[in-house]
């Protein structure tokens, strides 16, 4: 009779203590699936709405430095040894946050121009490219966005002006 009793109430105690981890657990599932809803991919026509009205969130968007390309500046051979870009080749050069606040600048005035500017994008796997251009002129902007930490952020500018 004894040992009847110790091992309903060994029984009784396991199942009141399965029962609470199992709320417990059931709270940490409830709990992934709140901060899941909070980490979801980021819209990207939400976000380019806000990028090009919002310049303190644009800026937000640019991590350190971003490769990209700009064929009015200087070839390599006509690069001086002061000047401060860093350039990677003849038109390709590291842009800095700085120069990127006046270029997007540029680029939202220009944007508004609907009558001789032409707004299109690109999708490339995890990336879009905006691309702002006179038609038939060789003269564009664009701008890589890339999808990270369910973010979208800048990967990349280019200059081009042939």
């Amino acid at each position: 009779m004894k040992y009847k009793t110790f091992y309903c109430l060994s029984f009784l105690a396991c199942l009141c203590f399965s029962c609470t981890n199992n709320q417990n657990v059931s709270q940490n599932k409830a709990d992934d699936l709140n901060s899941g809803i909070a980490e979801e991919k980021e819209s990207f026509s939400t976000f380019i709405e806000k990028f090009h009205t919002d310049s303190i969130f644009a800026l937000s968007r640019i991590k350190g430095e971003i490769r990209g390309t700009n064929t009015d500046d200087y070839t390599r051979d006509s690069i001086d040894n002061s000047d401060e870009t860093e350039y990677l080749g003849n038109t390709e050069r590291i842009w800095n946050k700085d120069e990127l606040k006046e270029e997007l600048y540029v680029f939202n005035t220009l944007r508004k121009d609907k009558k001789k500017y032409t707004t299109k994008f690109i999708n490339k796997d995890d990336c879009v490219e905006e691309i702002l251009y006179i038609p038939e002129t060789g003269f564009s902007l664009h701008i890589v966005f890339q999808l990270s930490e369910n973010k979208w952020f800048v990967k990349q500018y280019d200059v081009i002006n042939l």
